[in-house]
């Protein structure tokens, strides 16, 4: 019964890894068609007329401060991309049993799911704030969803992830008893 049950948890570890870097890919894809497609417009809204007075002064322009903005965002996302590159390989390696693994990318991944929760939660507050169009709340919305899909996949990957060392510690010890 163990045995099944093990595999079950093996298969949706490696099946929630493969999410978790999706995810990863897609956040990255998206940030780069929302850049071309408003081209770089959208990010000078993050500052106001006294903040662009400022950096006026300083010799930065608006389309300047959009592309520092743009900038700062992508190395963001490579972070992100790079730490579900982590949690979704380790995860996949330790469900083959390709290689001993240690519990990093399962701190890891819960830490990530926390702040994942807490965007969500926060996320009608961000856009109860201003008064925003209703193509950017669709966008808003779709995200969302895709938020909810990858914490989804990231808490699976966790419980999976800690069933599968609990059960290969309970095959262990059932193993030298029978010896």
């Amino acid at each position: 019964m163990n045995d099944s049950k093990l595999r079950k948890y093996e298969y949706t570890m490696v099946i929630s890894g493969a999410g978790v870097i999706a995810f990863g890919v897609w956040s990255v894809i998206k940030a780069v068609i929302v850049v071309i497609s408003n081209s770089l417009g959208i990010f000078g809204e993050f500052y106001s007329e006294k903040d662009m007075m400022q950096l006026n002064e300083l010799g930065i322009t608006e389309q300047g401060a959009s592309l520092l903005v743009a900038v700062i965002v992508f190395l963001l996302l490579i972070i992100d991309l790079l730490m579900r590159l982590y949690i979704g390989l380790r995860a996949v390696a330790e469900a083959r049993r390709l290689r001993k693994t240690r519990s990093a990318y399962i701190v890891l991944a819960v830490i990530m799911g926390l702040f994942l929760l807490i965007g969500l939660i926060l996320r009608p507050f961000q856009y109860a704030q201003g008064t925003y169009e209703d193509d950017i709340l669709d966008s808003a919305f779709a995200s969302g969803i895709a938020d909810m899909t990858s914490l989804l996949a990231i808490t699976e990957l966790v419980i999976s992830a800690v069933m599968v060392r609990r059960l290969r510690k309970k095959a262990g010890r059932q193993e030298t008893e029978s010896e």
